[in-house]
């Protein structure tokens, strides 16, 4: 059957319409989910709330191809349930979900303030100074825990549909809460993870190659300049200009191909497990990020003569 009449099923209410995506698209779904969490119970489960997603979603959208669309969906759950099962941090029981550790973390405090990334839902929650408690666990989960986050990292999404799926989710009294989070957060100060800079002005000092492989909507290169240490980055391959997303291999080997650079030559560094593996399939040696002072020991380690951590 054609994407464009199974999607009119899920427009006519007809529970065949899961059938009939089962039958497509299932095997597909499964090697995204197996891929990302090595179960296959864990496996399964994401599937079927996949197509409980579709369910829900269908309409109001139409995608223009349901096999993206379904991608993006299973993509995120399976992700989120990674990052559930390995969670060291939580905040009003609510996980905090990120696409990717970067640099900095908004902030409406002092620059020089340093944090962990774990603490990112504390600083949400001041963000929203004067919320009540009961309304910061669904906001966060509504903004962050949905398929459109994943979406805009992807490119696939406009700011102002994902805004207007993430309101239709939650209480007109949070809104607003919303379109900052979405539209605004990057407006705010930019809050340096200690030592991070410091570490990347010292391999360009000793003649390194440095570029930036993220996971993040249209709007970084409006707040990319802002992050300490920037100014040492030779390129950077945004996600969603791509609508590719870590850990696809396809965007590793964007980054490849745009700046010529041989996958052997390469030591990658993400906050996930996942995009460490991913990165070594495509030939990268790498690390998982911790702070300022593993990454130093771990590229020292590498073969690179950096300074050792005090």
């Amino acid at each position: 059957m054609e994407d464009i009449q199974i999607i009119e099923l899920y427009w006519m209410r007809d529970e065949a319409a899961i059938r009939e995506t089962d039958v497509k698209y299932g095997t597909f779904c499964h090697r995204v989910a197996m891929n990302i969490l090595h179960s296959f119970q864990d496996s399964e489960e994401c599937v079927s709330d996949t197509y409980g997603r579709c369910w829900d979603t269908m309409p109001p959208q139409r995608p223009g191809s349901l096999r993206a669309y379904l991608g993006t969906i299973i993509r995120n759950l399976s992700i989120s349930r990674y990052r559930s099962a390995h969670a060291q941090k939580r905040f009003g029981g609510v996980e905090v979900l990120l696409s990717e550790l970067t640099d900095c973390v908004p902030s409406p405090e002092s620059v020089q303030r340093t944090v962990e990334a774990g603490e990112l839902g504390e600083l949400i929650s001041r963000w929203l100074e004067g919320l009540p408690e009961e309304d910061r666990a669904p906001l966060l989960s509504e903004v962050f825990g949905r398929v459109e986050w994943v979406q805009l990292d992807c490119g696939t999404i406009s700011f102002a549909d994902a805004e207007a799926a993430m309101c239709r989710r939650l209480p007109e009294r949070l809104h607003s809460a919303v379109h900052t989070l979405v539209f605004d957060w990057w407006k705010r100060p930019l809050l340096p993870i200690e030592g991070t800079a410091e570490v990347v002005r010292e391999l360009k000092a000793l003649g390194y190659g440095i570029y930036l492989l993220s996971n993040a909507n249209v709007d970084l290169p409006k707040y990319f300049d802002r992050i300490p240490g920037s100014e040492c980055f030779d390129g950077r391959i945004v996600s969603a200009d791509w609508k590719l997303l870590k850990p696809q291999p396809e965007l590793y080997h964007v980054l490849l191909r745009e700046y010529g650079l041989k996958a052997e030559e390469c030591f990658f560094v993400d906050d996930l497990n996942i995009n460490i593996e991913a990165a070594v399939l495509v030939g990268m040696s790498g690390t998982v990020f911790r702070d300022a002072d593993w990454l130093r020991r771990d590229l020292i380690q590498a073969g690179i003569p950096l300074r050792s951590p005090v």
